[in-house]
C-alpha cells in the first residue's frame, strides 16, 4: 500500500470512528428522562430512531475491528495494522485490542447474529442469546 493509499485508508478509519462516537453520544443524550414528554408524542418515531442509533454504532464498532480476510479490503484497526511497520506503537494497539478479545469476539456474535442479520436461531430463543453473549 502506497503512503498516499495508507492516508486515505486512515482517514476513512478515523471518519468511521467519528460516526461512531456521534451516534454514540447522539443516542446517549436521546436516553434522558427530560425528554419523555416529547417521546411520548411521537412514540413510534422516537422508538425506531433511539434503536436504530445503538444498533448503529454497535455494528459499527464490531465492524471497526473485523479482523480481514485473504484478498479483502475492510476498513478496520486489523486491517490497517497490516500495513503499519512493527513497532512499540504497533505492539501496544495489538495488546490493547487483545485485551478487549473477549466484549469484541460478543460484539462480532452480536453483529453476526442480530445487528447485522436476523439469525432463526436467535429469534426462537433470545433470551438464552442474551444470557449468553
Amino acid at each position: 500500500m502506497s503512503n498516499k493509499d495508507l492516508d486515505n485508508y486512515i482517514a476513512k478509519v478515523r471518519n468511521n470512528i467519528s460516526n461512531i462516537y456521534n451516534a454514540f453520544y447522539l443516542w446517549r443524550s436521546l436516553q434522558k428522562s427530560e425528554y419523555n414528554e416529547i417521546y411520548n408524542k411521537n412514540k413510534y418515531f422516537w422508538r425506531i430512531t433511539i434503536s436504530r442509533l445503538q444498533s448503529s454504532w454497535l455494528l459499527e464498532i464490531a465492524m471497526l475491528f473485523e479482523e480481514p480476510k485473504k484478498g479483502r479490503e475492510v476498513i478496520s484497526i486489523p486491517f490497517l495494522l497490516e500495513f503499519i511497520p512493527e513497532g512499540k506503537n504497533k505492539e501496544e494497539i495489538k495488546k490493547e485490542i487483545e485485551k478487549q478479545k473477549l466484549v469484541l469476539d460478543n460484539l462480532w456474535k452480536w453483529r453476526c447474529k442480530i445487528l447485522a442479520h436476523q439469525d432463526i436461531e436467535v429469534a426462537e430463543n433470545i433470551k438464552d442469546f442474551y444470557k449468553k453473549y
